[in-house]
């Protein structure tokens, strides 16, 4: 109903009318609303896992062009028959590379297209060095005799059109210790052999060439790319290359890294793939650090400077890198899918124009991201920053519009709206932070309680635990200011749109932010924003005071971006909840992922839950939100908050049986001893105490890491390893039994005229796999060594003093130099530079001792446990 005041203007007294709305929704409509929201996450679950239908060999008559996942599944399970495939071993260097070679010739022979000549060897590299960038600490990588199968297909007669260029595809078929590794990489290498068919079948040849890299030694930090791209003579060829690999098991792939500036590949994906994913959300996480994980793109870009694409599977990351990641958990439906993609996009790289001079087309990284695996959308990183900005731009000037129309419906100045305006964005602002503390707060009390991850294994208990907290907090801020601080000359409808518009104005600034610190994710925000632009302008010019219209036009305008950020959560958690399995112990998790939840529950809910206030009974609604925290708290209780599940989502345990033996000035050894290193790998390692009882004799290495031992005294596998170092545990225990044994000697020591420089000369032997530790004396620096044309970066600060990691693979013997550069003159008897070598046995299961074979087996069932022998010894020179 309306009534007329008199009320006082600055001119004097002014009429006004002023519009008073007790209009209210029935409660059960927010529920429905809720279901919708759900119903659709659940949808693009299911969508997720519909993989298209697989074609099987009696397909191939009918569909004589497309890829046949049947057979890329034969390939993938006839290379996984050779069990466990370490770099360095008999398995993976000899019998797993003449099998993918004998496969490769008889598809060779096989070729149906005369228009196609194959070219086919095996790659071995003697010798290689090279530093890894990894954050936060750096290594050195120096390798002897890495083995790679490489297939290149060009033209059998060249033409006027053939460019000599080559488009490079690759994956790897070394595995981790202990598995067979079915996803990573077996599937991808049973793929590309069927792309070779596919590809060398059309009766036409190609504008450019076609080189397929199956390389063995990627686990090992990417050796086997590393020893192609600057060793080959087919390396200069190549001027853009795809990559295939793993950090899940099956389900479909997703391309998370592109470039370096040539958006040209991603737009050929988007226009070739028929089922796209990617995220430059994920390429961005990535490159920062955020997985603990990496790929052959690192190596193709930095050491070859050409440009591609990464692809990986990111599905059931919780078998990645274990015994479980066999063929028989990858759908066959995962074959079709990405060998569809790969084959279209491989066949439109290699007629594109672009691969003729890839340079010409250099330009900033692309924005991209896909719809539901539906289509991809891309626009360049600059595009990216205009859109962006006039969505700000515009969003101001739709909030100044609907600010303004409601002055006039209502009958308030302009001030007094702008004034109610400002309090509900700082009461929303207020709200959302109330609503991140208590999800921080729970996951505080949840993992002192022991109880964080207890959505491991059941992801939906997010949704209890870190959504409702800022669902409730929004709801509750927006109802209790609308109806217990209610200004008589304002509607309810109106001041729930401010609520709205506050959201609106709030996202408005993230995407400002976002976009001025050069993230190309502020791609995220957009479809909340756009759509909120074009739903309030319209409601604000047509709909304005109708009560039900500018409701039903609000909502419908949220549908897409509901959908859209569904998906986009779908991706996270599905990405993100395995990682936390082996992201070590030094963090609780539970806060990374009750922000997570916070953010994304503000993205989907910013706009729906104030809308609360317009319902009859608001404490009824917001009543939901607090059941569905008592519920799954009450469930994290009870064994289903367990955070582990035998094979399916197993703990992971990374135990080396260790021999340490200190040595003194002259090689003398004045202390040895040896035990159990548990490297860190989830928040949960107590929780086996029950069933190992040794374990409750295990110390925390802790300050061991700034002791007297370098690197905290333990064998660590890589540089990045040090930073779960003080989290892991030593258990002292009998000795390993180590069948190649390690010697460091000291072959020659020569001081330079003058007095400050020294040059030390080594020899190590050992095993395939060693690592060492070195860190120049007080006053002293590296300036040379034999194994790299220049001094690497350093690592973490030991007692002030530089350290460097280097790791040693396939080596039996090595022979090298350093030179050291001191402030002062060296003198007989001064300590120059502590040394560590370090060995690990990554495929000798036959030696682990019985002590050690006991220890393993009383883990319980719901463990995973890779064990490894390994040995620790200290010099002093």
């Amino acid at each position: 109903m309306s009534v007329v005041e008199n009320g006082e203007g600055f001119m004097g007294k002014i009429q006004r009318k002023v519009i008073y709305d007790v209009y209210t929704i029935p409660s059960w409509t927010a529920p429905i609303i809720l279901a919708v929201v759900l119903a659709i996450f659940v949808t693009i679950h299911f969508l997720y896992y519909a993989l298209p239908t697989p074609l099987t060999l009696d397909d191939e008559f009918l569909h004589p062009d497309r890829f046949i996942a049947e057979r890329a599944e034969m390939h993938t399970r006839n290379l996984t028959d050779f069990g466990v495939r370490v770099g360095g071993s008999p398995e993976n260097d000899y019998s797993t590379v003449n099998h993918v070679f004998e496969e490769l010739e008889r598809i060779a022979m096989r070729a149906s297209s005369p228009a196609h000549k194959m070219e086919l060897e095996v790659q071995k590299v003697e010798e290689g060095a090279f530093d890894l960038q990894f954050v936060p600490y750096g290594m050195t990588n120096v390798y002897h005799g890495v083995h790679n199968v490489i297939l290149r297909v060009t033209p059998a007669v060249q033409n006027s059109e053939y460019s000599g260029h080559c488009l490079l595809i690759n994956s790897h078929f070394d595995t981790m210790p202990d598995t067979v590794g079915g996803s990573d990489a077996a599937a991808m290498v049973g793929i590309m052999m069927e792309l070779i068919r596919k590809v060398t079948s059309r009766a036409d040849a190609y504008r450019h060439c076609i080189i397929f890299l199956f390389n063995g030694a990627e686990e090992n930090y990417m050796l086997g790319a590393h020893a192609f791209i600057t060793r080959h003579r087919w390396a200069s060829s190549v001027k853009a290359f795809v990559n295939l690999d793993a950090a899940g098991a099956g389900g479909r792939e997703i391309m998370f890294q592109a470039g370096p500036g040539h958006p040209f590949l991603v737009r050929h994906l988007q226009v070739s793939a028929p089922r796209p994913r990617a995220s430059a959300m994920a390429e961005e996480l990535f490159q920062r650090g955020a997985v603990p994980s990496d790929s052959d793109f690192r190596i193709f870009r930095d050491f070859g400077r050409i440009p591609g694409m990464d692809f990986a599977f990111h599905t059931n990351g919780y078998v990645y890198h274990t015994k479980y990641d066999t063929p028989d958990i990858i759908p066959r439906g995962t074959y079709q899918h990405v060998g569809d993609n790969i084959l279209a996009l491989m066949i439109s790289l290699l007629d594109s124009y672009e691969l003729y001079d890839v340079d010409a087309f250099r330009d900033d990284p692309a924005i991209f991201f896909d719809f539901m695996g539906w289509f991809l959308v891309v626009y360049s990183g600059h595009d990216g920053v205009v859109m962006n900005s006039l969505s700000v731009a515009i969003g101001v000037l739709v909030i100044a519009f609907c600010l303004k129309a409601m002055s006039f419906k209502s009958g308030l100045s302009m001030g007094e709206i702008l004034t109610e305006f400002a309090t509900s964005v700082a009461i929303l602002t207020a709200s959302i932070g109330i609503g991140v503390s208590l999800a921080l707060l729970l996951a505080a009390i949840l993992d002192a309680a022991g109880r964080s991850m207890s959505w491991y294994a059941v992801p939906w208990l997010l949704f209890g635990l870190y959504f409702c907290p800022m669902l409730l907090a929004i709801g509750t801020g927006t109802t209790i200011y609308i109806h217990y601080f209610k200004r008589d000359l304002l509607s309810i409808s109106h001041r729930v749109q401010l609520f709205l518009h506050a959201n609106y104005l709030l996202l408005l600034l993230a995407l400002l932010v976002v976009t001025a610190i050069g993230l190309r994710s502020a791609y995220i925000l957009l479809p909340g924003v756009l759509f909120y632009t074009v739903t309030a302008f319209v409601s604000g010019i047509f709909f304005h005071n109708r009560r039900r219209s500018w409701l039903i036009i609000h909502l419908l305008g949220q549908v897409l971006p509901v959908f859209f950020y569904c998906a986009q959560t779908h991706l996270a958690l599905q990405t993100l909840i395995p990682l936390t399995g082996r992201g070590g112990a030094a963090n609780n998790p539970d806060i990374l992922m009750s922000l997570i939840c916070a953010l994304i529950a503000l993205l989907l809910g910013g706009f729906l839950v104030p809308l609360v206030a317009l319902c009859r009974h608001p404490r009824a609604v917001l009543s939901i939100f607090v059941f569905g925290m008592f519920i799954t708290i009450v469930l994290i209780i009870t064994p289903m908050g367990f955070p582990f599940r035998e094979a399916t989502m197993p703990q992971r345990f990374w135990i080396f049986h260790t021999q340490r033996r200190f040595h003194g000035f002259g090689n003398t050894t004045y202390s040895e001893d040896s035990g159990y290193f548990l490297l860190s790998t989830d928040r949960h390692m107590a929780d086996t105490k029950s069933f190992v009882p040794e374990l409750a004799q295990a110390q925390r290495i802790g300050s061991e890491c700034n002791g007297d031992l370098l690197f905290c005294g333990v064998p660590l596998l890589s540089s990045r390893k040090h930073t779960r170092a003080q989290e892991s545990l030593w258990l002292p225990g009998p000795p390993p039994l180590l069948p190649n044994p390690t010697t460091l000697t000291l072959l020659d020591e020569v001081i330079e005229p003058g007095g400050r420089r020294k040059t030390l000369t080594f020899e190590i032997t050992g095993p395939t796999h060693m690592g060492i530790f070195l860190s120049p004396g007080h006053g002293m620096e590296m300036i040379q060594w034999s194994l790299l044309d220049h001094v690497p970066t350093s690592g973490p600060r030991w007692h002030e003093r530089e350290t460097y990691f280097l790791r040693l693979h396939y080596f039996r013997r090595l022979e090298f130099n350093v030179t050291l550069q001191a402030t002062e003159i060296f003198r007989e008897g001064a300590q120059s530079i502590d040394i560590v070598l370090t060995t690990h046995y990554l495929f000798h299961e036959e030696h682990r001792t019985p002590e050690f074979v006991e220890f393993i087996e009383k883990f319980p069932p719901w463990c995973y446990v890779q064990g490894t022998m390994s040995s620790y010894e200290s010099f002093i020179f």
